[in-house]
């Protein structure tokens, strides 16, 4: 039997098509808050894969491209804006420690929040945005 794919390269079921989208977007999400460096391995493993042996649906390379995104930029942000508030000597020691804790209670979580919507939407197998073919070929 055929299935029917939607324009996102999946079908409309919430069975195992989605699955790796889905843990795609869970390791993600796992990354930025309980296992970092170990799920970010793992979408790294998918990377190579990817790279070597193409297999993955659109959809699947979406959620591959922006699991990578979104934990670069907050691994980025988490380090490398710390590392410069930290290293600012126009600012106190204590208004330092506070900005650098408001600073990664407030960007983190939004980070976090972003990657839960999009956990979720992958799980329903709709993108967080919009796609093309063309942007994923």
């Amino acid at each position: 039997m055929k299935t029917k794919l939607n324009q996102y390269g999946a079908t409309n079921s919430l069975d195992s098509q989605y699955d790796l989208a889905a843990k795609i977007a869970l390791f993600s999400l796992l990354n930025l808050t309980l296992l970092p460096l170990i799920a970010f391995s793992y979408l790294l493993v998918l990377t190579y894969r990817q790279t070597t042996q193409p297999y993955l649906t659109i959809f699947e390379k979406y959620q591959l491209k922006f699991g990578l995104a979104i934990n670069l930029i907050a691994g980025f942000a988490l380090f490398g804006l710390s590392l410069v508030i930290f290293y600012l000597e126009s600012i106190q020691p204590a208004v330092r420690w506070a900005l650098i804790i408001s600073y990664f209670t407030l960007f983190h979580s939004l980070f976090i929040l972003t990657a839960v919507w999009n956990w979720s939407r992958a799980r329903m197998g709709l993108p967080l945005w919009r796609i093309s073919a063309k942007d994923h070929s």
